[in-house]
């Protein structure tokens, strides 16, 4: 977490200065302001580097499943609402989803209820989630509220992680089988400037193409005229029984 310096008076009205290591900048005012100290120039100390870390701007389901789960213990301990808040956010790995508790507990701190507070975020809390909230802060039922939301959500992971799992192998056979076909057409069916003049047995030529074949096909040779005639004299001949 980034250090912070500050500079305020207290209640007495006394200078107050120091470094504290906050969340954010709205978050060390609000816990000033807690403390009755009215804060004055916050400024942060410094950044320390560190490498980018990739996907780490978007909360997932699970995150927020873990998240119900833990608020309802909580609440159901007897603790307060910013508190808990407060904890969670410290406690919370994925830093979008640390600024956004940051945030709702901001918000909390200044007079809004938790719904209002959730309904500033709505790529993280549906509405849904925040007309179930607002209904059990209306009712006093939060904890079971909370409870409720923690075991929807953890049952919607489920089912997804069912459903991807169940999509794996038809995909994959599916995937494999338009391979195969592709590997099939391209290794059995020639290019057109390879295929063969003549049509394979039983298959009829197009018109076109016959007519074609048939202009460049030549014609056998004709027999000469003295072999037809003694053909016709033998054809003739009466008496002339060669069986």
């Amino acid at each position: 977490m980034p250090v912070f310096t500050f500079s305020g008076k207290s209640a007495t009205g006394e200078k107050v200065s120091g470094e504290r290591t906050a969340a954010s900048k709205e978050a060390l005012v609000a816990q000033l302001r807690r403390e009755r100290i009215v804060p004055g120039p916050v400024r942060q100390k410094g950044k320390e580097f560190s490498l980018p870390t990739f996907g780490s701007g978007k909360v997932g389901t699970k995150d927020i499943a873990v998240f119900f789960r833990q608020f309802s213990v909580m609440i159901d301990a007897g603790l307060p609402l910013v508190q808990c808040l407060e904890i969670l956010a410290a406690n919370q790995e994925n830093p979008t989803f640390q600024k956004t508790l940051t945030g709702v507990r901001t918000t909390v701190e200044g007079g809004a209820t938790l719904a209002n507070a959730m309904r500033q975020y709505p790529t993280v809390f549906d509405d849904l989630t925040t007309n179930m909230i607002e209904a059990g802060e209306t009712g006093g039922i939060l904890d079971i509220i909370l409870q409720r939301l923690a075991i929807y959500v953890e049952k919607a992971v489920k089912l997804r992680a069912a459903i991807k799992s169940a999509l794996i192998y038809p995909v994959s056979v599916v995937s494999l089988a338009f391979l195969i076909v592709g590997a099939l057409l391209l290794g059995l069916v020639p290019p057109p400037d390879e295929e063969e003049d003549d049509p394979p047995p039983g298959v009829v030529a197009p018109v076109g193409r016959a007519e074609s074949q048939l202009a460049t096909r030549t014609m056998p040779p004709a027999r000469p005229a003295s072999r037809r005639m003694v053909e016709r004299f033998m054809l003739v001949i009466p008496g002339d029984d060669r069986s």
